[in-house]
């Protein structure tokens, strides 16, 4: 409802703010979109805690991308355009943004459905980021703890703990300079998983495969060369702090896989 009142009362253009370049705009812009709809791959984590993964998860990913669309992009624009002020955007602006097109009720409303959306974010990155360090453990690459299940619930008790910890540590650092950075990693886990489609359309054409890229050579080769481009463009027009740290972050990988590589 605060959406649909604020976009009756739009002013000005939502999407190129007045004095600022167009590929700086787009490239923050970029930058957010990436993060926000990255992330669908972790499924596979969970693919044994789901039942029927091959039927599910395509049907849950057909309604949930859609919709994830629609309110990330709506109550935004709608937010920029009611208020005007896009400068003055900071965390937890958009609580701002619902008083101004319906009052404090309004408010109240968008306040509680950004917390329901966090609380689910993290419900779900700690439920599919956790099993990573488990399945490590279990392939010997960190400490044997890390692969111990719940005797009653199945859970790796010792992998969330550290996840946990790990996300709360990072919580002190701003999104906007987290974000960043986190996406150098997710370019480069992206871009894997991009070429691997490729390589193995070429090279395991007998793989069994529930779901598989229509358009021949033209459509594979659309599906990997376009997500290419973008990620190409955008980190040529990053802000310093990401060209900076990125790369730290994403060389600190191949440090600890030859360092434990070295010790086994």
């Amino acid at each position: 409802m605060s959406t649909v009142l604020a976009l009756a009362k739009m002013q000005g253009n939502p999407f190129v703010p007045p004095g600022k370049p167009w590929r700086e705009v787009y490239g923050v812009g970029l930058a957010l979109g990436l993060w926000l709809y990255s992330g669908y791959e972790q499924l596979s984590t969970i693919t044994e805690e789901v039942e029927k993964p091959a039927r599910n998860f395509p049907r849950g990913l057909a309604i949930i991308v859609p919709v994830a669309m629609i309110t990330f992009f709506l109550p935004t624009l709608a937010g920029i355009s009611v208020t005007g002020d896009w400068q003055n955007w900071t965390t937890g602006y958009m609580v701002t943004a619902a008083r101004h097109a319906g009052g404090e009720p309004m408010a109240v409303a968008m306040f509680g459905a950004a917390m329901i959306a966090v609380l689910l974010g993290l419900e779900s990155t700690l439920l599919s980021s956790t099993r990573l360090p488990f399945t490590m453990a279990e392939d010997g690459y960190f400490h044997p703890a890390l692969a111990r299940l719940n005797a009653k619930f199945r859970t790796p008790v010792e992998s969330i703990v550290l996840t946990t910890g790990i996300c709360a540590a990072l919580a002190v650092f701003p999104v906007t300079k987290l974000v960043p950075v986190y996406l150098w990693l997710r370019v480069a886990t992206s871009v894997l998983t991009l070429l691997s489609v490729w390589r193995l359309r070429a090279t395991r054409p007998d793989l069994p495969r529930g779901f598989r890229i229509p358009g021949g050579r033209w459509g594979v080769a659309a599906v990997v060369i376009v997500p290419l481009l973008l990620f190409t463009w955008w980190l040529a027009n990053t802000d310093p702090f990401a060209r900076t740290w990125g790369p730290l972050v994403l060389a600190a990988g191949p440090i600890a896989f030859l360092a434990v590589r070295g010790r086994s």
